[in-house]
């Protein structure tokens, strides 16, 4: 049995009780009222509880000012002036769902385009990332690439690779990759060896090394474990307004 006593500011003469009794439980509480409230906003899903750490890994993004290219920059691997110029396309794609890619116009050696993820790319030293992404070089100019995983806070490479044999047909280059020292302010980069030529890139993926259960294209395990130990009896999904979609035709189903 606790009592609580407080006084009221208005009137400190009066005094106010409350007491709670603990000993027995007078009102059953279902065990299917707790469960978790998820809504896809703020990097909750892509850049939060997903895995993928690259942020419009498929030239998608279709509101932003800069259109299918957000979230990637150009830039020269040995940090020269980079001349290139990359820009979405949409002719022969990698497939229907994947209908807008990147097309880097290569004009001086070692141009390219980096991408930073969701506020920096957080690797740490050791531990094992799956590395994938989808090239060609519709004017059978550009042969070789380099890819660099990069440190943007100490100016140092931590992963580097290099593509070989790059057609004028997509082909799906897949690595696994393993920096050198940890950061939190990662970057990914993709560059041409070649002075001229035209270089096609689709859907760059950059998993976690730590997923959920194991799963490919899973969940970040962190999270989804924090969830799961919760024990919640429902997941409320979506979460807010965003079951009709921005228009009817993506509306959830």
């Amino acid at each position: 049995m606790l009592t609580l006593s407080s006084l009221y500011a208005q009137n400190p003469k009066k005094e106010a009780q409350l007491t709670l009794d603990f000993t027995k439980e007078k009102t059953p509480v279902s065990k299917n009222l707790f469960g978790i409230f998820y809504e896809d906003i703020n990097y909750a899903a892509d850049g939060g509880l997903y895995g993928e750490m690259i942020q419009n890994r498929s030239f998608e993004f279709k509101k932003s000012h800069r259109g299918a290219t957000e979230c990637w920059k150009t830039e020269n691997l040995k940090r020269r002036k980079c001349k290139s110029k990359v820009k979405g396309k949409k002719e022969k794609p990698l497939n229907k769902n994947n209908t807008t890619y990147a097309q880097l116009e290569v004009k001086r050696k070692w141009d390219g385009i980096e991408n930073y993820g969701y506020n920096g790319i957080p690797l740490e030293e050791g531990k094992e990332y799956p590395l994938s992404l989808y090239l060609r070089s519709p004017d059978k100019k550009v042969k070789n690439v380099t890819l660099a995983i990069g440190s943007k806070e100490k100016g140092s490479k931590l992963v580097k690779i290099k593509v070989k044999k790059i057609t004028e047909e997509w082909q799906k280059f897949t690595f696994t990759v393993k920096p050198l020292e940890s950061t939190e302010n990662g970057y990914i980069g993709i560059y041409s060896g070649k002075r001229r030529g035209k270089l096609d890139i689709d859907f760059v993926s950059l998993f976690r090394a730590d997923i959920y259960k194991n799963q490919e294209n899973g969940l970040r395990k962190d999270l989804a474990q924090m969830l799961e130990d919760l024990h919640p009896a429902f997941i409320r999904f979506p979460g807010g307004c965003l079951v009709e979609g921005s228009r009817l035709s993506d509306r959830y189903q």
